[in-house]
């Protein structure tokens, strides 16, 4: 009895010694083989008022074509936490206020499904202190005449884009004055419009529109009061 008992538990063993050697290489040679994040960008505004509340884009590619998640911090001790995960290459919409007078400091690292973190990317926003600031607030005195731009946006989305059409990507658009540097930023659909308000008219603009992996712009030369910008995506 003793003799079977232990020829069992000798077989038992050999076919588990056995099971082991067949999976141990396989499942070391997917961890060896996995490539954290890549460094992720982030797209926005790089001034703005307190209170205010912006726009970003953060977005990263990984070498595995693994899906990512998000951590942002805020520059003002709050931050996102782990967002969920997103395919490799997709951007993240996110949105953020100031409440101080500061030079803030956005950081942004991304991780795989396997927990493998990549490193840290850093943007500066500034929130300046505009109240003795005579030309700051001369932009929003009416007697020097306030425009509007509106940028269009339509056509047939690029058909290597995941999804196509079927949830309406969206994009990021940007306005920058040429006169003063000042740049502002606004996200439409791709089948949608969005509105620059309360622009100085006579000012020169530059419309930027972000299309998969390429910026296409237009320029807009001495603002009327309604400037419509088209963008057709074919």
């Amino acid at each position: 009895m003793k003799q079977r008992t232990f020829g069992k538990a000798l077989a038992v063993a050999v076919i588990l010694l056995f099971l082991g050697l067949a999976v141990q290489p396989s499942v070391a040679i997917s961890k060896e083989g996995n490539s954290p994040p890549d460094r992720p960008d982030i797209i926005g505004p790089t001034r703005g008022k307190p209170g205010v509340e912006y726009d970003y884009i953060f977005v990263t590619t990984d070498p595995d074509d693994d899906d990512v998640s998000y951590y942002i911090e805020w520059g003002d001790g709050t931050s996102t936490g782990w967002t969920e995960y997103i395919p490799s290459g997709w951007e993240m919409f996110l949105s953020h206020s100031w409440d101080g007078i500061y030079d803030y400091s956005i950081r942004v690292k991304a991780k795989d499904i396997h927990g493998l973190e990549g490193k840290w990317t850093q943007f500066e926003m500034i929130i300046p202190d505009v109240s003795n600031n005579e030309d700051e607030c001369n932009k929003n005195d009416t007697s020097i005449g306030l425009g509007f731009i509106v940028c269009i946006v339509y056509g047939i989305w690029d058909p290597g884009f995941p999804m196509g059409l079927i949830f309406e990507p969206l994009v990021p658009v940007i306005c920058e004055d040429l006169d003063t540097g000042s740049s502002r930023f606004g996200i439409t659909r791709l089948i949608g419009f969005h509105i620059f308000k309360f622009l100085p008219i006579g000012h020169n603009y530059n419309i930027k529109i972000k299309t998969r992996q390429n910026w296409r712009e237009q320029t807009v030369s001495n603002l009327n009061f309604i400037n419509i910008v088209t963008f057709i995506l074919e």
